[in-house]
């Protein structure tokens, strides 16, 4: 038992004294992966929009909210005639208000993410907002 616990823990000790021989050397490894590192921050400056899938998603979950909102009902008084009836409803205006925000936030996740793209610049003003360049689809 002796034996066994002694190879195992020499091949331990040789398994992981032999790893810095396979690494090769430090500043060709530095200098590959800060190649590799800028390479994928130009293609991600220059890609798609990180989050058009989401923006999207959220504006068109948004509007059926919304619609949703205008086409239900949230309460009904009826009065009651000797020959008619008449029945007054209210639209339900926390969920239309609540679609509409949450097709805000899509439009605010779209715009930020062409922001990041440099494609478009958002300036706020004290008269209202402006935007610079064009929005890609």
């Amino acid at each position: 038992m002796k034996k066994i616990a002694a190879l195992l823990v020499g091949t331990l000790v040789c398994s992981l004294a032999a790893e810095p021989a396979f690494a090769g050397d430090l500043t060709t490894s530095i200098s590959k992966a800060a190649t590799e590192l800028a390479g994928q921050q130009s293609t991600a400056a220059r890609g798609a929009n990180p989050y058009m899938i989401p923006g999207l998603a959220l504006i068109g979950g948004g509007g059926v909210v919304a619609v949703l909102g205008m086409l239900s009902t949230t309460s009904a008084s009826c009065t009651v005639s000797t020959s008619t009836v008449a029945c007054d409803t209210g639209n339900n205006k926390g969920l239309l208000f609540g679609g509409l925000g949450i097709a805000g936030v899509g439009v605010w996740l779209l715009m930020k993410g062409e922001h990041e793209r440099k494609d478009i610049d958002v300036a706020i003003t004290p008269r209202g907002a402006a935007v610079k360049k064009t929005i890609r689809f």
